[in-house]
C-alpha cells in the first residue's frame, strides 16, 4: 500500500481557487436549481390539490433561494457609480444634437411610411 506524502499531492494554492470560482459557482447555482425545482413541483402538485402541502418543502425552498441569493451577491449593497460631472452644453452644439435627433426621427418615419406603401 502507498502512503501519501507531501509531494504527492499538488498544492491548492489561492491562485487555483480564484481560477476555478466561476466553475464551482456555476456548479452549484445548477444542482440549487436543480433542488428548488423539485420543491417548485411539490408546491405546485400541493396548490392543484393532488397532495397536501409540506411546510418542510417551503423551509427547503427558502433556504434554496438564500443560498442562490448569496452566490449573486444580493444582500450586498450595490456599488456606488461614480457619476461624471454634467457639462452644460453650449446653444450651437445643443442645437446640432436636436437637429440630428429630429433627422433621424424623420428617416424612421419615411422609411415607416415607405413601407405601408409598399404593402398596401
Amino acid at each position: 500500500m502507498r502512503e501519501l506524502g507531501a509531494g504527492s499531492m499538488p498544492e491548492i494554492t489561492e491562485e487555483n481557487l480564484q481560477e476555478s470560482a466561476p466553475r464551482v459557482r456555476a456548479l452549484i447555482t445548477s444542482r440549487i436549481e436543480k433542488l428548488y425545482a423539485a420543491v417548485d413541483n411539490h408546491v405546485d402538485e400541493a396548490n392543484a390539490g393532488d397532495r397536501m402541502l409540506d411546510p418542510r418543502m417551503l423551509e427547503i425552498g427558502r433556504g434554496l433561494m438564500k443560498e442562490l441569493a448569496g452566490i449573486y451577491r444580493l444582500g450586498r449593497p450595490a456599488p456606488l457609480v461614480q457619476e461624471e460631472e454634467a457639462v452644460p452644453l453650449g446653444r450651437d452644439e445643443l442645437v446640432a444634437r436636436l437637429g440630428f435627433k429630429l433627422d433621424e426621427l424623420e428617416a424612421k418615419r419615411q422609411a415607416r411610411d415607405d413601407r405601408k406603401e409598399q404593402a398596401s
